[in-house]
């Protein structure tokens, strides 16, 4: 949790923090080189995330299309 946090306040985009902070910890016994390529590409872990998205966002185009109006409503307050 503390390395989460800090990477949220440090702006650790890319989990550098973390890969090093595993790497340092006896327990695994791994070096960094060892603990980045267990990581490899991150983005492979997402499973069918991307597609998922990628499908939601073409839908929610197509109804914007469809209905520009109905797109660009805004409610008013509710109180």
């Amino acid at each position: 949790m503390a390395t989460a946090l800090a990477m949220r306040e440090v702006g650790d985009t890319d989990g550098s923090a973390l890969l090093d902070r595993l790497a340092t910890d006896p327990r695994l016994g791994l070096t960094a080189a060892q603990v980045r390529d267990a990581v490899g590409e991150p983005l492979s872990f997402t499973g069918l995330a991307q597609r998922q998205v990628a499908t939601f966002a073409d839908l929610v185009a197509k109804l914007v299309a469809a209905d520009p109006a109905a797109a660009a409503y805004q409610p008013g307050d509710i109180l």
